[in-house]
């Protein structure tokens, strides 16, 4: 073997042996900081950073439950993810395949945001009792319950007081009262009738369970749903909302085809039936306004306008037809005139 072959070889041996010393090292590092005890004055500053790391807990799990409902049930947006001004949100249905969410895909989020948050938080506690952070394996557990949400807590500190006695700080635990349960039921209740007729999704039933649900166009082809639990506790400082976008692949604004003139007799009634340009019928809720005020009135469902003149004028008709991603309008005159003798 030539003598660069023998130092190519040294030199992988060396780069080998510095690669596993450095992991060696920082393996006694993390567990010297593991097993370094906090020096303590007194049971009572035990208690203060525990009561600190325990608010720590509760404080994040709040805010990583309405961001993760905010955003659909996701922490990190992804290729189900749609991108709005507001938020990233989850796509729950695109393509025609729903997209249902389970508790424990909503768990796992959480979990992602405190691990994410966490440390930082219960480094400025340990620094504010004049401690340097330690280096010990977190781990965090969460699970969404009837009415609340629980987050669990394992950062294994030793705590060492002046009598010599050593303790091991004990699992936090914290109870949120969070209905997002009720509001993963709305969702996916929701979910199931999106696809071709948002507008026929049974809002009663939403209520029933005192959510509100409340649909936002977006854009040309997405719908965006936010389920708000309007129930919840004040104490958290805002309303929950779970907000969630569908792909809608054929959605359009309703188009009304032109409305003529009219002249009218006083006496006489005018029929009108509104006219919709193809492709929409029950899915809409029509409207009317006249100038100056009249009687006339339409069936919101058929698009049925009816009036019966009884002044002569000029009057203006405005007629407006609306679904859940937009509405058209049109106006057009209605002139009355008296009866001819």
């Amino acid at each position: 073997m030539s003598f660069a072959g023998k130092r190519s070889q040294i030199t992988v041996m060396l780069i080998l042996g510095i690669l596993i010393l450095g992991g060696v090292s920082a393996s006694i590092y993390l567990y010297v900081q593991a097993r370094s005890p906090l020096i303590v004055e007194s049971s009572d500053d035990v208690l203060s950073i525990e009561g600190g790391i325990s608010s720590c807990l509760e404080e994040e799990t709040v805010l990583g439950s309405y961001l993760v409902a905010s955003q659909g049930g996701v922490f990190e947006s992804d290729s189900n993810t749609l991108l709005t001004p507001f938020n990233d949100v989850r796509l729950a249905v695109r393509d025609g395949v729903n997209v249902s969410v389970e508790n424990s895909a909503v768990e796992l989020a959480i979990e992602a945001f405190l691990n994410s948050t966490l440390r930082d938080c219960i480094d400025k506690i340990l620094i504010a009792h004049g401690e340097s952070p330690r280096v010990v394996v977190m781990s965090v557990k969460v699970s969404i319950l009837e009415n609340f949400v629980q987050s669990e807590l394992e950062f294994p500190i030793i705590f060492s007081q002046p009598d010599g006695r050593e303790t091991v700080l004990g699992k936090q635990v914290v109870v949120v009262p969070l209905r997002l349960s009720k509001i993963l039921e709305v969702y996916n209740k929701v979910v199931d009738f999106s696809i071709a007729h948002p507008e026929n999704i049974n809002f009663d039933e939403v209520s029933n369970l005192g959510m509100v649900l409340e649909i936002i166009p977006y854009a040309d082809s997405f719908i965006i749903y936010t389920i708000t639990d309007e129930d919840t506790d004040s104490s958290l400082g805002g309303l929950l909302r779970w907000n969630f976008a569908v792909e809608l692949e054929n959605a359009q604004i309703p188009k009304i085809n032109f409305v003529p003139g009219y002249t009218v007799v006083i006496g006489d009634t005018l029929i009108h039936d509104v006219d919709i340009a193809e492709g929409w019928s029950s899915d809409l809720k029509y409207s009317l306004t006249t100038n100056p005020n009249t009687d006339a009135f339409i069936n919101e469902r058929t698009g049925v306008i009816n009036y019966t003149a009884k002044q002569a004028g000029s009057y203006n008709f405005k007629v407006c037809a609306k679904t859940v991603v937009g509405d058209d309008c049109k106006t057009f005159g209605v002139k009355v005139v008296a009866k001819l003798s």
